[in-house]
């Protein structure tokens, strides 16, 4: 597969596009949060500008087609491990829902991944925070009742939402997440694609099989869940740390990018130097 060029979107396989941003160094891929797409990468990206940079859209989100009937988690880690092969993308980087996409990745494609950054990190079958489960319920039966639109969107971007509460006091930021979550179809409300990626529980087992050098970041004011989450990635992945992202919350890469890029700087530097 020959690496795109180019600050552009891309369709990688016909089905998964992604948004590319070259730069002199190595390819970068990330994996954005639920709702969201690769367009929340931006400012990060201004902040690693000795990186190429490859955020995918997942299916059903941004530019990507939904996800087909017969896949699950399984499944969509191995489309994106061909495709980070084939970029020769040994970094990932992912943010809250996409870190199950990101740690089934990372367990199935050992010999492709080097280094791993978990930003708020989630387990599929893991800890949940149970108020924005109480709100995915809701929004499961605002889209049966209205379908998609602007009810669904507003109660979803709640700002008395858990994943949603310290992002919404910067107003640039909000007004990016207002206009991503905008722009999202919600066809994993149809057709069950969000539960076949979530049902999968990822166990002790399965993240032992990680090798790559592993960043966990965790807003200071993060959901005990996902502390959780990190405790048990943190335990089982044997290259693995923590570091926390003083201020912020659930969504900590975007709300603080100068800290955030600055430890994913040192972190893909680091393991990039040091032996495997």
């Amino acid at each position: 597969m020959a690496r795109p060029a180019g600050d552009a979107y891309v369709s990688i396989d016909g089905e998964v596009a992604a948004r590319v941003r070259a730069g002199a160094g190595p390819p970068v891929l990330w994996i954005h949060g639920y709702t969201l797409d690769s367009g929340i990468w931006a400012a990060l990206w201004d902040r690693l500008p000795e990186y190429t940079h490859v955020g995918i859209d997942l299916p059903g989100h941004g530019e990507s087609a939904p996800l087909r009937r017969e896949e699950g988690l399984g499944v969509l880690a191995d489309r994106l491990g061909r495709i980070a092969s084939g970029l020769g993308a040994r970094h990932v980087v992912a943010l809250s829902f996409g870190t199950i996409v990101a740690i089934e990745l990372a367990a199935r494609w050992t010999d492709t991944v080097r280094t791993l950054v978990l930003g708020a990190p989630a387990l599929g079958g893991g800890p949940q925070d149970p108020v924005t489960q109480r709100r995915y319920r809701e929004i499961i039966r605002c889209h049966r009742r209205s379908g998609p639109g602007k009810e669904l969107r507003d109660l979803w971007l709640r700002r008395d939402s858990n994943v949603f509460r310290h992002a919404s006091r910067d107003p640039s930021l909000w007004a990016l997440l207002q206009s991503t979550v905008a722009r999202h179809r919600w066809t994993e409300l149809r057709d069950g694609s969000m539960h076949r990626l979530t049902a999968q529980t990822q166990d002790k087992a399965l993240l032992r099989r990680i090798t790559a050098d592993t960043l966990l970041l965790l807003g200071e004011h993060e959901m005990p869940a996902f502390v959780a989450s990190a405790a048990r990635i943190r335990s089982a992945v044997r290259r693995s740390r923590r570091a926390e992202v003083p201020g912020t919350g659930h969504l900590c890469l975007l709300e603080d990018p100068d800290t955030a890029a600055a430890l994913i700087g040192v972190h893909l530097s680091a393991a990039a130097e040091g032996p495997r």
